[in-house]
């Protein structure tokens, strides 16, 4: 919420989506493209290439996000409009809020999320 009550947030698609395949996807890539470094050159005993391995697995969790929000609400730009959901301002409101990664992920994961009681 902004200082004066207005909500904010993100409306999201869960693990049932095309979105969130997508991601899948993209993430399957990514393992086999590290797969393949690990096998080549990564020493991870080494703290530079340790972090090659934790860059990936955060790399991960952020696809699952900037795929899977389908909408901003209460976020405006510079200029007061409201903001426009795309890959580009998801990942500007994430570097401003890093911690909002793991809420949000959490949020697509859990599929009582998508479904009636």
């Amino acid at each position: 919420k902004y200082e004066d009550g207005t909500p904010v947030g993100f409306k999201v698609v869960g693990p049932g989506s095309e979105q969130y395949a997508a991601a899948d996807r993209e993430i399957q890539i990514l393992n086999i493209k590290e797969a393949a470094l690990r096998r080549a050159k990564l020493d991870l005993t080494t703290d530079a290439d340790a972090a090659v391995i934790a860059d990936g697995a955060e790399r991960r969790r952020v696809c699952t996000v900037e795929h899977c929000v389908v909408g901003l609400f209460g976020f405006t730009d510079e200029q007061g409009r409201p903001l426009e959901c795309n890959v580009n301002n998801v990942r500007r409101l994430l570097k401003a809020r890093p911690h909002w990664v793991t809420q949000i992920l959490s949020a697509i994961e859990d599929e009582r999320n998508f479904t009636k009681a």
